[in-house]
C-alpha cells in the first residue's frame, strides 16, 4: 500500500493552484508519517510538490534538518504545460 499526497507539506494540490503557499510540515509531520509507517498503514511513501518545492529534500529530512526544507510554491510548476495545469484545474473545479 502506498500514500500519496501533501507529504511533508500543510495543503492539498489544489490550494497550491488557487495560490495558497504550502508550507513544510517540519519535524512534526513527518514524525507522524514515520509513526504510521512503522504501523505498517502503508509501506511506501509517495512524495511530489514538496521535491519540486526542494531538490534536496530527500536530504535534507534523512540528516534532520527540517528547518532548511524550501517551501512549495505555484512558481514550482512553471515546467507544467498549459494543457497540464488546464487538467489540475478541472479536477479543481469539477468541471
Amino acid at each position: 500500500m502506498i500514500t500519496v499526497g501533501s507529504v511533508g507539506l500543510d495543503s492539498d494540490i489544489m490550494a497550491s493552484l488557487v495560490g495558497t503557499e504550502a508550507r513544510s510540515t517540519g519535524g512534526a509531520g513527518l514524525a507522524e508519517l514515520a509513526r504510521r509507517f512503522d504501523n505498517q498503514e502503508f509501506d511506501l511513501v509517495a512524495i511530489g510538490r514538496a521535491i519540486l518545492g526542494d531538490a534536496q529534500w530527500v536530504q535534507k529530512v534523512k540528516e534532520g534538518r527540517y528547518g532548511e526544507l524550501k517551501p512549495f510554491t505555484r512558481d514550482d510548476l512553471a515546467f507544467l504545460t498549459s494543457e497540464d495545469l488546464s487538467f489540475l484545474e478541472s479536477r479543481r473545479t469539477g468541471e
